[in-house]
């Protein structure tokens, strides 16, 4: 661990050392590499999560600019996993990135995602989607 890099969040009350190796040993899925999904990415990274899964098939496009603030006009066209991943990459090396392209869905979540994460972060805009996603997720977890 690199106390020097997270000596704030260390310092903590309560949080400590114990708390930054919990992060480190955090996986954690994000279903979506858009608005909301870059600004989770760029967050657990900078805290130290030990590895994240990003979900998305999409493309950056220039009308995705507003709302997705990491990307900028020059990415336009390649997947945004393969942008998102190597900015974070160069943001905190020490988080294991893996991209998956692919939509998250129910059918595919426990296959995609599940096995190696505990916790879920998710941005769906349909709630029957969302409840049935997380569902699929909790399936396959051993608490």
């Amino acid at each position: 661990m690199n106390e020097l890099r997270f000596s704030k969040q260390i310092k903590l009350k309560g949080f400590g050392i114990a708390g930054q190796q919990a992060h480190q040993n955090g996986k954690l899925p994000i279903a979506d590499a858009g608005g909301l999904g870059t600004r989770y990415a760029q967050y657990l990274n900078s805290m130290g999560v030990g590895a994240i899964g990003l979900a998305d098939e999409d493309t950056i496009a220039l009308s995705n600019l507003p709302g997705q603030t990491l990307f900028d006009k020059a990415e336009t066209g390649p997947k945004k996993v393969a942008v998102l991943s190597k900015k974070r990459s160069l943001q905190n090396p020490s988080t294991n990135i893996i991209c998956h392209d692919t939509f998250l869905t129910p059918q595919n979540a426990q296959g995609t995602m599940c096995l190696a994460c505990r916790a879920v972060y998710l941005r769906i805009n349909n709630y029957v989607k969302c409840t049935l996603l997380l569902l699929s997720l909790f399936r396959c977890f051993s608490w």
